[in-house]
């Protein structure tokens, strides 16, 4: 059976895209604590694939996230994204004095908790953990920030829906494995990793202008500090004219010391 490896616990996120990317069966989920965990499940072999986060429409990219793509030679299969959906799960609606979430969940709800004074936050590492930790240790003065899914895993109530501060919150995941496709059918994005030369500033102007004659539009460009003086850095783009993109790609490495392509694949899968 097919093995797919994911950051955080079954009722997490990540769970939740691969739910919906995939359905629920036909395969074997692989709990990861961290994304470097993640990523080296994947690299030894002991998963087929992985669901890695690579950016949030409120919190911003997860920039760590793309240098373990490159160190460990990772290639995207997909990008999907996830609508991220808030609620408040116990074991009953009544009284509670503390919310268990992680950190990034519970300020993405703050107008909601902010409506109860008298209540306690506690950051906790995973959105789905907290909610195990309050199920196995039959907590019923402690409630949780998570997924609708967490609260079925768990054996959890839902309290309260939807409660995130702005609706418009979404996740995008990137689909990874270890080596990219041969056979890919309908792709029309690229991620492109690179570093330039000397003389940086000048030479990047001329791999975007490059890019634009080719009629190649950039949907993301991201830049990383290398090492002093020296940046990485990060391009997503959407084609349809695949000669003009193997002519830019072999401009751009005319003018780097690095260049890396960590995917060719379909644009972003809605969920």
């Amino acid at each position: 059976m097919k093995k797919i490896a994911i950051q955080g616990i079954k009722g997490c996120y990540h769970h939740v895209s691969l739910i919906k990317y995939l359905g629920e069966n036909g395969y074997e989920i692989v709990e990861c604590n961290t994304f470097n965990k993640l990523t080296q499940i994947i690299t030894y072999g002991e998963a087929n694939l992985g669901v890695m986060a690579i950016e949030n429409s409120i919190i911003g990219s997860i920039f760590y996230n793309y240098i373990l793509l490159s160190n460990h030679h990772l290639k995207i299969l997909g990008s999907i994204v996830l609508n991220i959906e808030h609620n408040l799960i116990a074991f009953t609606d009544k009284k509670f004095n503390k919310i268990l979430s992680h950190p990034i969940a519970l300020q993405q709800c703050d107008n909601f908790i902010s409506e109860y004074t008298q209540i306690r936050k506690i950051e906790y590492s995973d959105t789905a953990l907290a909610s195990l930790y309050i199920s196995k240790n039959m907590l019923k003065k402690k409630a949780s920030i998570a997924s609708l899914r967490a609260s079925k895993e768990y054996g959890l109530s839902i309290i309260y829906k939807n409660i995130q501060s702005i609706s418009n919150n979404f996740t995008r995941l990137f689909i990874i494995e270890t080596t990219q496709r041969k056979i890919k059918v309908n792709w029309d994005k690229s991620s492109i990793l690179f570093s330039l030369n000397t003389n940086c500033h000048s030479k990047l102007l001329t791999v975007l202008n490059n890019i634009a004659d080719k009629k190649i539009f950039i949907t993301k460009i991201l830049s990383f500090l290398d090492k002093p003086g020296e940046y990485l850095f990060y391009i997503d783009i959407i084609l349809d004219d695949y000669m003009g993109y193997e002519q830019m790609k072999s401009n751009i490495k005319k003018k780097s010391h690095f260049f890396s392509i960590l995917g060719e694949y379909m644009n972003y899968i809605f969920l």
